[in-house]
């Protein structure tokens, strides 16, 4: 399984509930870290809000909506957009362990975000043309990422990330829904491919966000987890 390949071998194993569903991760005792600890500081953390936290987004761009627009930008018309927000961050699965010399690794998986009614302008090319103004909002789902790190400690005793190396490990779908006002709702079939763009442009996005997000949620457990028992961890 993609998970046990990605995490160090386990001792103890046990239910941490994420959302609506509980899922079954192991993981091995550590310096730093108990069983107990562990699973209190996963239980007791949003992890989905960490993405919250993070306010990820694509910046608003009119870049293709010029003549002399870059070679990326759609070959028969323009477009510019407002920024895109992803907000509502969902974690489906998260596994977490921890190996010798304090490393820790995360995996998480099924990563969502949802895409809110976004403000977009397209026009196609043309002599007898006009801009057409729309909406585009969707969902980012089926995202996975993982990142090992070594958990250092403070001289108070409170537990911080120290190098990380994190990356994502299956690719995000997008699917974008969008509507056009008035009459340009009868252009659908041309405009498809100028909005076509801004799912490109999230796909990168989240190629790039992923390896920060699965290491800021494992630093959001790891800082959990020494807030929840500073004392024991400094022993």
């Amino acid at each position: 399984m993609l998970f046990n390949a990605l995490i160090f071998s386990s001792a103890f194993g046990f239910a941490v509930w994420e959302m609506e569903e509980p899922y079954e991760f192991e993981f091995e005792l550590s310096n730093h870290f108990s069983k107990e600890q562990l699973d209190k500081a996963m239980q007791a953390t949003d992890l989905g809000g960490v993405a919250d936290a993070k306010h990820y987004h694509a910046e608003a761009s009119d870049e293709c909506w010029h003549w002399n627009k870059p070679d990326h930008c759609p070959k028969k018309g323009f477009i510019k957009y407002e920024k895109v927000n992803l907000i509502k961050g969902k974690i489906g699965k998260a596994q977490i362990a921890t190996g010798p010399n304090n490393f820790a690794s995360l995996v998480i998986a099924n990563v969502s975000m949802q895409i809110p009614p976004t403000k977009m302008t397209v026009q196609p090319e043309g002599i007898a043309t006009f801009p057409c103004d729309g909406t585009v909002k969707g969902i980012i789902h089926g995202a996975a990422a993982a990142v090992q790190a070594v958990v250092d400690m403070s001289a108070e005793g409170i537990p911080i990330l120290g190098e990380a190396a994190a990356s994502p490990i299956d690719g995000a779908i997008v699917q974008l829904e969008h509507t056009l006002d008035g009459i340009c709702g009868v252009l659908e079939g041309i405009l498809s491919a100028l909005i076509g763009m801004i799912g490109n442009v999230l796909n990168d996005l989240i190629g790039k966000i992923l390896p920060d997000l699965v290491t800021g949620i494992l630093g959001a457990v790891v800082q959990k987890a020494g807030d929840m028992a500073p004392k024991a961890l400094g022993a």
